[in-house]
């Protein structure tokens, strides 16, 4: 009876460690999606809103207007005099192609085609965009290629009478970038078809969705998720697969499952040694972590179990208690990567709306004031260009770093 006692405890303690194993990995997988996720929107928004303001300030310049202009009377510069005003300007982008239209979509040059290609009408969903007066910028395929394009008009007066476009490869450099932020390998795909990755692939991955899954890669076995790309045209299959190694996941669980395992085996043949007379004293502190792991297999987060015990049991009782700190700490810190803006450490825009509600509702009951200050950064662009962004991205994190030091401790920042 002891031995069947401790033979059903160990397999519904091992079997609720598995379980919690396969949650935990697979909320591990999700949460590298949507922090891949978010950072890749951030970078894309921020390489988009720079793009603009650059072609924004070409496209005020007086010799590409006069290039969109042209009529009867003025001769155009034909195709390959454009194409090279292009090439000129797109040194200082980070961009590997640029186009120009005119007013009825007419590309009038492009830097990436042959000087004796004929001339025709963009099928851009930005050229339409800018010809309306709009800035326009998203994520397709081009060239066979993922790009992030930004189309802005050329306007003379209150019109638009062309557009200049600048397309930037979003390619393993930019998954490299994720993978040294985030540590989870990344990999841009369109249609299941590799387009740029942080770690050698095939051509074609497969792209599970909702539920991670085990791939093999290589020869070595992978939990792979997919996301649609932010940014991205509707109707599009372009996405990306955070890709995360199925050893490295389950390693910490697996550790403790086998000295979990060994330990139940250890209690069992102690359990049939000593029999009755040490039969409760053993069953009850197993009872408290099959109690605990139930707790845990829920959702829930036990008591610290009281270690009163130096034998094997009080060792379960420890190494459990050490596992679910280190579950809560490391589902605290990938809960804490959502919240937070990964430059300066503060709450991002997303836990800022959460925070600015809570606060409205509190001060509301309260009747409280309730303030908010606006912080800018004067001229932060001119800094940027002259001291470089990296020393713009350490500014930004003096700054917050001295605000932090000198608000309220009741202050939100």
């Amino acid at each position: 009876m002891i031995a069947g006692t401790f033979a059903g405890l160990a397999i519904i303690t091992l079997g609720a460690i598995a379980f919690l194993m396969n949650r935990e990995v697979s909320r591990m997988v999700r949460n590298d999606v949507q922090a891949s996720g978010n950072f890749l929107s951030y970078v894309l928004n921020k390489d988009s809103v720079q793009l603009t303001k650059e072609l924004q300030l070409l496209a005020r310049q007086p010799g590409l207007k006069q290039y969109v202009l042209g009529n009867d009377t003025i001769t155009r510069p034909d195709y390959q005099t454009v194409a090279d005003y292009a090439k000129e300007w797109l040194l200082s982008l980070d961009a590997y192609s640029a186009m120009i239209t005119d007013s009825h979509g007419s590309v009038l040059g492009q830097t990436d085609t042959p000087a004796s290609f004929t001339p025709f009408i963009s099928k851009e969903k930005g050229v339409k965009e800018a010809l309306e007066g709009r800035v326009w910028s998203g994520v397709e395929i081009r060239d066979n290629r993922i790009v992030l394009a930004v189309t802005v008009p050329v306007s003379v007066g209150e019109y638009a009478q062309g557009t200049v476009t600048a397309f930037r490869s979003v390619d393993a450099s930019l998954a490299h970038e994720l993978k040294k932020a985030l540590g989870t390998d990344i990999a841009f795909v369109s249609g299941g078809k590799v387009m740029g990755s942080s770690l050698v692939l095939p051509n074609h991955i497969p792209t599970p969705q909702g539920y991670p899954l085990s791939v093999q890669i290589t020869g070595k076995s992978y939990l792979a998720l997919y996301a649609p790309f932010p940014n991205a045209l509707l109707k599009s299959d372009l996405g990306f697969v955070t890709i995360r190694s199925y050893g490295d996941a389950i390693a910490p669980y697996l550790c403790f499952q086998k000295i979990l395992g060994g330990i139940l085996a250890v209690a069992l043949l102690l359990g049939l040694a000593v029999g009755a007379t040490v039969s409760r004293g053993v069953t009850q502190p197993l009872d408290e972590v099959v109690g605990a792991a139930r707790l845990v297999s829920q959702g829930d987060w036990p008591q610290t179990i009281e270690v009163t015990r130096t034998d094997e049991i009080g060792l379960l009782q420890r190494v459990f208690n050490q596992m679910t700190v280190s579950l809560r700490k490391s589902q605290e810190h990938l809960l804490g990567l959502i919240d937070t803006d990964l430059l300066t450490g503060l709450d991002n825009h997303r836990r800022f709306q959460e925070r600015l509600e809570q606060e409205v509702l509190r001060c509301a009951l309260s009747e409280e004031p309730l303030s908010l200050l606006l912080f800018d950064l004067d001229h932060f662009q001119e800094y940027n260009r002259y001291y470089g962004h990296t020393e713009g991205d350490n500014t930004l994190k003096r700054v917050a770093s001295l605000l932090e030091e000198n608000l309220p401790e009741v202050a939100i920042l």
